[in-house]
């Protein structure tokens, strides 16, 4: 049975027959893939979020599995500290300080579902340990990605501060993708050759925010990531945050005892262990947001759903590498 593509040309709205067209597009003549079997193609804010719920769905064991395991023990050991007999404002000082390494379960969680969500929203019968161990692989340099990027987002914010807080929205749009990108990609910056573009992890973090910088740009991003931050973030992986953060306030916790009929350590373990459950899916919910958000740019400006569609036709031709 021969295989078939659908395409139609692109070309904006009113432009002209020599209107610019992606690079990655030429050499098919402004083709778009239209094929029901794939999962990737351009979406609008609704679609990208369709597609993060789906990609997670179709990997949701082994994702919350991971995410859960790194969060348990993290949120845990913030039950040891109203045990250890400190002060209010020397725990509240230890607190905030442990607070700062919520970087290393939220890299560890992004990077293992961008990975697997990649694999398998490029091919549903992609094996799941490939992708886990990739995303294992890759997490120390997503935590050091994470964490650039909110050095970056401040930043952004003073620098633009008399835009009456909006700096911080524009770092994190420009600095939106730059997780996944590293796990799916881990380049170099723009310009590294040969030995340097293999050296050092900090050359694939620079490389990973240039990526994401150079893919967030344009009005029409900037709309589409506003719409799927405010609704994906603010209205569904928030709401899940917000489960687990309600467990830690003491009043909430009282409550949750006397009415279970709980009490001592074992009420703390407890509570501890759903709250880290809200934790890991809010964390899963928010990197398979900003892993769609990726793949829709990269199948906009690069025609990743050509490239995928074309490998897993013909794998073995050399366009298909």
């Amino acid at each position: 049975m021969s295989a078939r593509l659908s395409v139609e040309r692109l070309r904006p709205a009113g432009a002209g027959e020599r209107a610019a067209r992606p690079a990655a597009r030429a050499d098919f003549g402004g083709a778009r893939l239209a094929s029901g079997a794939s999962r990737l193609r351009p979406r609008d804010a609704g679609g990208i979020l369709d597609l993060a719920v789906e990609g997670l769905l179709a990997r949701f064991g082994p994702c919350f599995g991971v995410a859960l395991a790194v969060w348990l023990p993290f949120l845990q050991v913030q039950e040891l500290f109203g045990l250890s007999g400190l002060d209010e404002l020397s725990l509240q000082l230890t607190s905030l300080s442990y607070q700062m390494l919520q970087f290393v379960p939220t890299g560890i969680t992004t990077s293992v579902v961008a990975s697997l969500m990649a694999d398998v929203l490029a091919n549903p019968a992609a094996p799941v340990m490939p992708g886990l161990w990739r995303g294992l692989r890759r997490a120390p340099g997503v935590i050091v990605v994470l964490c650039v990027a909110a050095l970056f987002t401040l930043l952004t914010a003073v620098v633009l501060f008399f835009l009456c807080g909006l700096g911080v929205f524009v770092g994190q749009w420009l600095t939106f993708v730059a997780a996944p990108a590293y796990t799916l990609e881990a380049r170099a910056p723009a310009g590294a050759r040969g030995a340097r573009a293999r050296s050092g992890p900090l050359r694939r973090v620079l490389g990973a925010l240039g990526r994401s910088l150079d893919l967030a740009r344009g009005g029409a991003s900037l709309g589409r990531w506003a719409l799927v931050a405010f609704v994906g973030f603010f209205l569904f992986a928030l709401a899940l945050e917000s489960g687990g953060t309600a467990l830690n306030v003491p009043e909430a916790r009282a409550f949750v005892s006397q009415t279970l009929g709980l009490g001592g350590p074992l009420a703390g373990f407890l509570l501890g262990t759903v709250a880290a459950a809200f934790a890991a899916l809010g964390a899963c919910a928010r990197a398979a947001i900003m892993t769609a958000f990726y793949l829709d740019l990269c199948v906009r400006r690069e025609g990743l759903d050509l490239a995928v569609e074309l490998a897993r036709r013909a794998p073995h031709a050399p366009e298909a590498a």
